[in-house]
């Protein structure tokens, strides 16, 4: 019997000048990776560099959604109203 399993890293979390985390040394022990999508972490040039990173080294990237908290790393609950209004959801119904 073979036995498969999936390691999988958070990953794509520095933003801007903040390098967080050691991806590309990481990178070639997972075989899928949650990319952080901006919210908590990240920015858009990380988030295509991350993809791109994944790619070369066949690993199945994947979302990492959050809270628009960057300063708590998405871990409070100080969300801006307006954001979860546009979304069409409230803050208590995404912690469900």
């Amino acid at each position: 019997m073979k036995i498969l399993v999936d390691l999988n890293c958070d990953m794509g979390e520095s933003f801007g000048n903040y390098k967080i985390g050691q991806d590309e040394d990481i990178v070639s022990y997972i075989t899928s990776a949650n990319i952080a999508c901006g919210f908590h972490a990240s920015d858009p040039l990380v988030m295509q560099k991350t993809i791109a990173l994944c790619k070369d080294a066949d690993v199945a990237p994947g979302a990492h959604p959050g809270f628009p908290d960057l300063v708590g790393f998405g871990t409070t609950r100080t969300f801006d109203r307006a954001f979860f209004k546009r979304m069409g959801r409230t803050p208590d119904a995404l912690w469900y």
